[in-house]
């Protein structure tokens, strides 16, 4: 918004909804005047009339108001910052396109297969471990590196786990560990409150290194006990501004794999080989759904990685 004749309009567009999504990029400046805001003159100069307009001192009726005294700004939850609202659901998609009513006509024709429980059992004694130590953390890595290879530009993030931090030491020294932001801040605040550290939010999502080390440093002048709690406890990299270039993946949070343990959380305490039969079918549907969505859209203007 360049403007608040720009901030007014929106306020006003909005207002049947009652809810507007600002983000804000606070900056100190050198000459800026302290102060309430300068609302354009002539334009918000008078508060909210019973019409639901209100009187510019030229006389002129604006359609747009706004009562700044009972106006509440509420932050967006951190794990909601950047997110998209989907017009339309996976689910949703799936029937809109009729594949939910050939699915069902499939199962009624179709009779059940048989599984083999000895492969189930195998594979869960070789995917799951059972507690998050060093040496479980080792083998999970070697078993990724199985997988991936040695990919010259690799980004591992995770939370401040020691027991991980050794593991991608040991099997990808190369790699650049990265630390979740979300895990780091939960910490953070449970040692340090007030404004002024609310500069860590812009210092991490920040690209620009400069821009970065001006705000950490306004963070260590309000307490010197910030730099030393940072070194030893979260030493991996938060901040967009260290990432390397080569590794294209700007995000410092692991929401990602906030969604698989939401996917997953109602059965995790199932038994191990139970635990890993759900989760084969889990992929199994999922893989299916989506290929069938895919080749549905083909033909379209979509990125055909998309599709």
């Amino acid at each position: 918004m360049d403007d608040d004749v720009a901030l007014s309009l929106a306020f006003s567009e909005r207002l049947a909804e009652k809810k507007l999504f600002l983000f804000v990029d606070v900056e100190d400046k050198a000459m800026q005047m302290e102060g309430n805001s300068g609302i354009t003159e002539g334009v918000m100069s008078n508060v909210v009339t019973e019409n639901g307009s209100a009187q510019v001192n030229s006389g002129e009726e604006v359609p747009y108001v706004i009562d700044w005294d009972n106006l509440q700004i509420e932050p967006i939850a951190e794990d909601q910052i950047g997110s998209a609202v989907p017009l339309m659901s996976e689910d949703a998609m799936y029937a809109f396109l009729g594949l939910q009513a050939e699915d069902e006509r499939a199962e009624q024709a179709r009779a059940e297969l048989p599984v083999d429980e000895s492969e189930v059992v195998n594979a869960a004694t070789n995917s799951i471990f059972d507690g998050e130590t060093i040496d479980n953390w080792t083998w999970f890595m070697q078993q990724l590196q199985k997988a991936i290879g040695n990919p010259p530009n690799l980004a591992i993030s995770s939370d401040a786990c020691k027991g991980i931090e050794k593991a991608v030491k040991a099997i990808f020294p190369w790699a650049e560990h990265r630390e979740c932001f979300l895990h780091l801040m939960k910490n953070f605040v449970k040692q340090f409150q007030g404004p002024v550290f609310g500069r860590m939010y812009p210092a991490a999502r920040t690209f620009q290194p400069a821009y970065h080390d001006y705000l950490m440093n306004k963070i260590y002048e309000a307490s010197s006990k910030v730099k030393p709690y940072l070194d030893q406890h979260h030493s991996l990299l938060w901040m967009r501004s260290k990432f390397l270039e080569e590794i294209k993946c700007e995000h410092n949070t692991n929401n990602v794999a906030e969604v698989w343990n939401n996917w997953v959380k109602d059965i995790k305490d199932f038994p191990i080989a139970e635990l890993a039969d759900i989760l084969r079918t889990k992929f199994m549907e999922l893989y299916a759904k989506r290929r069938k969505i895919g080749e549905k859209l083909a033909g379209h203007s979509i990125l055909p990685i998309v599709v």
